[in-house]
């Protein structure tokens, strides 16, 4: 099981997902800037459907770090951390803020160099 380590910056905390934070995910989910910058066509996030990512977010993966990037005491976006096995070294990083309050205000920044450095 891949321990996931608290993250602590001076805006936001990373840290591994609860249940709660599916109610978070939810609220704030179906903005619809934020599918178009997913990549995806605007869709209707259930709350039902945020719980079972939650749900699947807590499942441990071999060398998959999932945190969810708090502040002001609320989830407001997550993280992902796939370290490739084999010799290559590689790993890929996703990074996403879901609350548009939170947005442009380094967050995203922030939490990609706290992951970084916990890396190396």
């Amino acid at each position: 099981m891949t321990e996931v380590p608290v993250l602590r910056g001076t805006q936001v905390i990373l840290r591994p997902p609860i249940p709660s934070d599916a109610e978070d995910r939810w609220i704030y989910g179906n903005d619809p800037e934020l599918w178009r910058l997913y990549g995806e066509e605007p869709g209707d996030l259930t709350y039902e459907a945020a719980t079972r990512g939650y749900r699947a977010a807590l499942e441990p993966e071999p060398n998959v770090y999932r945190w969810v990037f708090e502040a002001d005491g609320r989830a407001v976006g997550n993280g992902r951390l796939a370290i490739q096995e084999g010799g290559a070294r590689t790993a890929r990083y996703a990074v996403g803020i879901f609350n548009r309050a939170y947005w442009n205000r380094g967050l995203g920044t922030e939490a990609t160099r706290l992951i970084l450095r916990f890396c190396f």
